[in-house]
């Protein structure tokens, strides 16, 4: 049996057979790297240490040097300048090439659409970009101009028509007084009807009353394209009886191929200390109905 010396040694036997520092040659070899060439059966863990004095690799497999991988990349920048020059690009100097490329007046063709905020745009995407905010400045151009325009036939309308108290800064214009070919407005389609509600008399200061009108079918009716107004007519009251009434609720019902059923609830009552009124109280009540529904404009704090 053939004995190895761990510590490096040469095998001396002695007297009395100590073999703490030996190891036979068999176990030696399985446990420790020839440094004379070894193949290895298992992965090594460098534990953040080097592999120094390595050669050059001939095999795909060698490892490689840091020298060796810096000169392959130095190289290969090279080839790729000298093939980017022969290409005819005339570029006779890359100035910082790795850091941004220098087109001089040469072209980026075949561009793609871009899909996301930091991808290059092609001409074709620039001009229909431009091409629709041109759209919309010529449209604000537009209402700017019939704006200015329709500003200067206002003035020049309501200094020939305006009334006592009337002038362009202050008091109360009625557009309505206004053609149409001036204001640049078109009236809503829609059918009135006019009804005398009576409210009657009253022991209390204050008097709920419901009353129910039929109209002609409207079809497709609904709250946004009815208006109600209530009035108090002057001759069931006087002005020092301090009544009121305006319409609490009202409510609507298609009778379908026979008429439009509307039901108004009116809230009338007195606010001075007295309490009921003797009058035959009565109240013209217009109900407008709008072919289409009006639009809805947002609160402005």
């Amino acid at each position: 049996m053939t004995f190895v010396d761990i510590t490096g040694g040469a095998y001396q036997p002695s007297v009395s057979n100590d073999l703490s520092n030996y190891m036979t040659a068999s176990l030696a070899h399985a446990s420790f790297v020839d440094e004379s060439g070894d193949i290895l059966k298992g992965d090594i863990d460098m534990s953040n240490h080097k592999i120094i004095n390595i050669a050059n690799p001939k095999n795909s497999q060698d490892v490689a040097s840091k020298a060796y991988v810096d000169a392959q990349n130095a190289e290969t920048k090279t080839l790729l300048v000298n093939d980017f020059v022969s290409r005819e690009n005339n570029f006779k100097e890359l100035q910082s090439f790795w850091k941004g490329i220098d087109l001089r007046n040469t072209k980026i063709s075949n561009l793609s659409t871009p899909t996301l905020p930091t991808d290059g745009v092609n001409l074709e995407y620039v001009n229909k970009s431009e091409a629709k905010l041109m759209t919309r400045l010529t449209a604000l151009e537009t209402v700017a101009q019939l704006a200015t325009a329709n500003e200067s036939h206002f003035r020049g309308f309501v200094d020939n028509h305006k009334w006592s108290g009337e002038s362009i800064t202050s008091g109360t214009i009625n557009i309505n007084r206004l053609p149409a070919e001036l204001t640049g407005l078109r009236p809503l389609p829609y059918q009135q009807y006019g009804f005398i509600l009576n409210i009657g008399s009253s022991s209390t200061s204050q008097k709920t009353t419901t009353h129910s009108v039929k109209l002609p079918l409207h079809k497709n009716l609904t709250y946004k394209k009815i208006n109600l107004q209530l009035t108090l007519i002057q001759e069931t009251h006087h002005h020092n009886d301090e009544l009121f009434s305006s319409i609490k609720k009202y409510s609507f019902e298609n009778v379908e191929g026979i008429y439009s059923f509307i039901m108004v609830v009116v809230d009338s009552h007195r606010s001075s200390k007295e309490l009921g009124w003797g009058l035959h109280l009565k109240a013209h009540l217009l109900i407008t109905i709008f072919e289409t529904e009006m639009f809805e404009i947002e609160n402005n704090p």
